[in-house]
């Protein structure tokens, strides 16, 4: 998503040619409005992260977190909700959730306000821990490795 009047999920073809030049090319491209409930009237989304890679047969799905509501919510690379039980507390249940990531079992969530990386088990829905991660203001992005 780029802004709250246009939050589209893109898909981007890369390559490169013999001379070793690269490109990048935008070969699909979904509305996420009506996807995620609460996603009009919001401030946007803040953060996005891959929960499944596509395969054959099924579409990706990711972890989108909305900046003022601290709630994440499951879509898939087709741009639809990937079902009704697929929205979770980004792990304080307070807003300003800055980044996502997944690591196969937990949802990490930075929560920028508050300076704090909350462990969420999505499959119970609840809260395991939360670190304290004190970064200069205006932080975004998270990794777990």
């Amino acid at each position: 998503g780029s802004n709250i009047d246009k939050p589209y999920l893109f898909k981007i073809e890369y390559g490169h040619n013999e001379d070793g030049q690269f490109s990048a090319i935008v070969v699909d491209l979904k509305s996420l409005i009506g996807s995620i409930p609460c996603l009009e009237g919001s401030n946007g989304i803040e953060s996005f992260g891959l929960m499944t890679a596509s395969s054959v047969t099924d579409p990706a799905v990711f972890f989108v977190g909305i900046q003022d509501n601290g709630k994440i919510y499951e879509i898939t690379s087709e741009g639809l909700s990937n079902g009704p039980d697929s929205c979770y507390n980004s792990g304080m249940g307070v807003d300003d959730v800055s980044s996502t990531t997944y690591d196969g079992t937990y949802l990490w969530s930075f929560i920028d306000r508050e300076g704090m990386i909350a462990v969420v088990d999505p499959a119970r829905d609840c809260t395991l821990a939360i670190y304290d991660a004190t970064l200069p203001a205006n932080e975004e992005g998270l990794a777990i490795d």
